[in-house]
């Protein structure tokens, strides 16, 4: 091989050295572009060639230096500003109507999720953090829970209250932080009024102070629960919904169960529902 086909052949083997390896920046030879090399403050390598071969085009390749990347360092999502992963924060619960009007005695659980980032309903799979019920003034507060990602769901509520059908997607808790989360209720409900009446199956005898739970036919919001019973076992009702399906007995020690579980009750104004109340549980009485 010549002397100058050897220059040639050094010239060109950088450019595909850098190719290979990745190079970010493009490096190009005079000889292609006929242009002048572009210089560069990092460190060159220069390839030496006879000085009337550069009178030829065959002007020395000088690629430019790769800097060492940085190694990525990885996020502590605790150490970001107010979101401190060991601290802790509160929510505070308000139901009301979308008018602003309280509704006391709404139950919800909070539970742990991972799902912050979803935009679809989620099941949420850690265990529940806390059950808190609404006050006279529609709120409850649940504190002291780590932060971290949290849903939210109805347990029980008043018969009369008609909740906004919503789908409670992860809610992120940040340490120290009181965080409001709403749960809207319908100003403008159907209000049905009749009477529930409990007795015993075997007796026929009235059952007072219990207080009956029902669920809506087509599924979802909960449980609703009505008042206690009057000495002769009845309880008037203001109700939100027009179907109900029979759940049982108010409370989760009762050993008491209702014979029509799980029947659907078509309500109309007016409506009169007896329903039949067996013991079921050694302990207590019905």
């Amino acid at each position: 091989m010549s002397h100058k086909s050897w220059v040639a052949a050094a010239a060109v083997l950088p450019v595909f050295f850098l190719t290979a390896c990745g190079a970010d920046t493009e490096i190009t030879s005079a000889t292609a572009t006929g242009a002048t090399p572009a210089t560069s403050e990092a460190a060159t390598t220069t390839v030496p060639v006879n000085e009337a071969d550069n009178a030829g085009g065959n002007a020395p390749v000088s690629p430019a230096a790769q800097e060492p990347s940085s190694p990525t360092e990885p996020v502590d999502s605790g150490s970001a500003e107010g979101n401190d992963a060991t601290g802790t924060g509160t929510f505070i619960i308000s139901a009301a109507t979308e008018s602003g009007v309280p509704i006391p005695g709404v139950s919800v659980t909070v539970t742990g999720s991972n799902h912050c980032e979803s935009v679809e309903p989620t099941d949420f799979q850690l265990p529940t953090a806390g059950m808190p019920t609404t006050g006279g003034d529609g709120t409850a507060i649940l504190s002291d829970l780590p932060a971290g990602c949290y849903g939210f769901g109805l347990v029980e509520l008043p018969i009369e209250a008609n909740p906004l059908p919503t789908s409670y997607l992860g809610t992120q808790l940040v340490a120290g932080q009181e965080k409001t989360v709403d749960l809207l209720f319908l100003d403008d409900s159907p209000a049905i009024t009749g009477t529930f009446r409990l007795v015993d199956s075997e007796t026929g005898d009235p059952v007072a102070g219990r207080e009956l739970t029902v669920s809506r036919c087509t599924g979802g919001s909960g449980v609703f629960y009505t008042g206690a019973t009057a000495a002769d076992g009845s309880v008037a009702v203001t109700s939100s919904l027009d179907c109900v399906q029979v759940e049982g007995i108010r409370g989760r020690t009762s050993p008491c169960t209702i014979d029509e579980y799980g029947q659907h009750r078509m309500l109309r104004d007016g409506f009169d529902e007896t329903l039949h109340v067996t013991q079921a549980g050694a302990a207590g009485s019905c």
